[in-house]
Parts: structure tokens; C-alpha cells; sequence
């Protein structure tokens, strides 16, 4: 039967492991915001119907240009706008206290 201290050793990360958690984490945060910006390029191209000199429609655009399915591309830009809206929300320490009080 393994101590408490064995177990609490077994948790405990070496060096290589701490590189290599750093490296992953690196990737997912480069990967998403690489993702952002995808969703981002998408809604400016629908806002501004920038596909309509070589596609009828958005979907079309999607499919064809990019692979992606209506509801992906939509996914993507509702990503997009849910970022944008909390990007402008301020929350101050009044507003904090107030939304705890109520």
C-alpha cells in the first residue's frame, strides 16, 4: 500500500515534464487563438458578403472554399461574437459587489 507521501510524489511533475506540460499548454493557447481569428475572418467575410463575387451564398462559400458545414461556420462566428460582447464587458469592484448583494 502506497504512503501518503509516495502518493503525493507521484503527483509531482520532473523537470521534462514541466517542458513538456509548457510546450502543450503553448500549443493549445497558440491553436486558439489561431481559432479566434478564423471565427473573426469568417463573420467580417459574411457581414460583408465578401464570397459574393464567386459564391451565391455564405454556405456555398463555407462548403466548398473551407470544408466547413452551415452549422460550423455559424458555431465558429457565434464564437466570434460571444468573444467580442465580453471583450467590452467591464466589470468594476462596485459592479462585483453589487452582482454579489443582489
Amino acid at each position: 500500500m502506497a504512503t501518503t507521501l509516495q502518493k503525493r510524489n507521484q503527483n509531482v511533475l520532473g523537470e521534462a515534464e514541466r517542458r513538456q506540460l509548457a510546450e502543450c499548454e503553448t500549443a493549445i493557447q497558440t491553436a486558439q487563438s489561431h481559432k479566434l481569428a478564423e471565427a473573426q475572418a469568417l463573420k467580417t467575410i459574411r457581414e460583408n458578403r465578401l464570397y459574393r463575387a464567386t459564391y451565391k451564398t455564405f454556405e456555398i462559400y463555407c462548403q466548398t472554399r473551407w470544408g466547413y458545414s452551415r452549422q460550423h461556420a455559424q458555431q465558429l462566428i457565434d464564437w466570434a461574437v460571444v468573444n467580442d460582447d465580453l471583450s467590452t464587458v467591464v466589470c468594476t469592484p462596485d459592479l462585483r459587489a453589487s452582482a454579489l448583494l443582489a
